[in-house]
């Protein structure tokens, strides 16, 4: 079993990856808020919401990997998935121009060659996987 997950609602994840993926039917609003749900209860993100070009208004697809482990309450996890949702928030809905699941799964997808060799201690802050998948936390 992997020590980590995908949350996400981009269909083709799932079929890519089904044995990874936990397909919610939601918007990325909706994804930020399990994100943070499954923060509450332990879980590590382990990608940045906001790590792509691509504004989270832009896209209605997200993914994003989560750890299996569960520690204390991650708080720098928590504060990078209330503040993209507070980017998010912000930002007015865009009308899309290209294949927004390809695109979205494209970015990613980058990350699980990296996430799929960790063996996650338990309580490591999320900071501390920025550097091991070449991703800059805020």
């Amino acid at each position: 079993m992997a020590n980590f997950y995908i949350l996400t609602n981009n269909p083709q994840a799932c079929n890519k990856y089904a044995e990874l993926a936990v397909f919610e039917d939601t918007s990325v609003a909706g994804i930020f808020l399990k994100v943070r749900d499954a923060v509450h209860k332990g879980a590590v993100l382990i990608n940045h919401p906001l790590s792509s070009s691509i504004k989270p208004n832009e896209s209605p697809y997200k993914s994003l990997i989560l750890s299996n482990s569960k520690v204390v309450l991650d708080v720098d996890s928590l504060q990078i998935i209330e503040a993209s949702k507070a980017v998010l928030d912000k930002l007015p809905v865009k009308k899309r121009k290209y294949s927004q699941q390809v695109l979205a799964w494209e970015i990613a997808k980058r990350l699980l060659p990296a996430v799929s060799s960790l063996q996650l201690p338990p309580g490591l802050p999320a900071g501390a996987l920025a550097g091991v998948c070449g991703l800059a936390l805020r």
